[in-house]
């Protein structure tokens, strides 16, 4: 994705989950982090975008037991892209 800004590079990582007692999010652990992290170094290498900033966000969606919809949250720059 192209953040607002028209300049940021934003990798989106989506994740949801069905019922449970656990967040979506708490299934992203530290593999999965260092493997997204090289996906945005790989993309912004491949795309000649080296000068633009990058950044790695989370969306999750969660469908209770309980609840008629979902809870769906956004969390920006949920995982570190040192070297952005």
């Amino acid at each position: 994705m192209l953040d607002p800004d028209g300049r940021s590079i934003v990798l989106v990582e989506v994740k949801s989950r069905v019922g449970g007692t656990l967040n979506p999010q708490s299934s992203i652990g530290r593999d999965k982090q260092a493997r997204l992290v090289r996906t945005l170094s790989a993309l912004r290498a491949k795309h000649g975008w080296r000068d633009r900033p990058g950044r790695v966000d989370v969306v999750t969606v969660w469908w209770r037991e309980t609840e008629e919809r979902p809870e769906i949250r956004h969390f920006i720059n949920a995982v570190s892209a040192s070297g952005r």
